[in-house]
C-alpha cells in the first residue's frame, strides 16, 4: 500500500520536474538544490525502473543515492547524496583512494 504522499503523487512522478516538486517536498530540500546534486535525471530514471510502494523510498534514494535494499546505482550517487550536505561532512572513499 501506498503512503499518503506517494499514493497523492504517484502518477506526477513520470514528469521530471513533477518528480523534483515531489520530492523537495519529500526531502525538505529545494528543487534547485536537488538539481544543484547532478542527480536529478538519474533517481528520476530509478524512481521510474521501481515500483513507489511509499514516499521512504524517495527519500533514501535521494539522502544515500541507492533505491532501499540495493547498492547505489554509482560512487557519484552516494557522493551526492543529500546526507552529506544535511550533516555538512565529506563522503568517506571506503579506502579506495578516489
Amino acid at each position: 500500500m501506498l503512503g499518503p504522499v506517494a499514493n497523492r503523487y504517484v502518477d506526477a512522478l513520470a514528469d521530471l520536474d513533477e518528480f523534483l516538486r515531489v520530492c523537495a517536498e519529500l526531502t525538505g530540500f529545494d528543487v534547485p538544490e536537488l538539481r544543484s546534486t547532478g542527480m536529478a535525471d538519474e533517481h528520476h530514471r530509478t524512481t521510474l525502473a521501481h515500483q513507489v510502494r511509499d514516499e521512504h523510498a524517495l527519500v533514501h534514494l535521494w539522502y544515500l543515492g541507492a533505491w532501499p535494499g540495493e547498492a547505489p546505482s554509482s560512487a557519484r550517487a552516494r557522493d551526492r547524496g543529500l546526507v552529506w550536505r544535511t550533516f555538512r561532512a565529506v563522503p568517506d572513499d571506503g579506502g579506495e583512494g578516489r
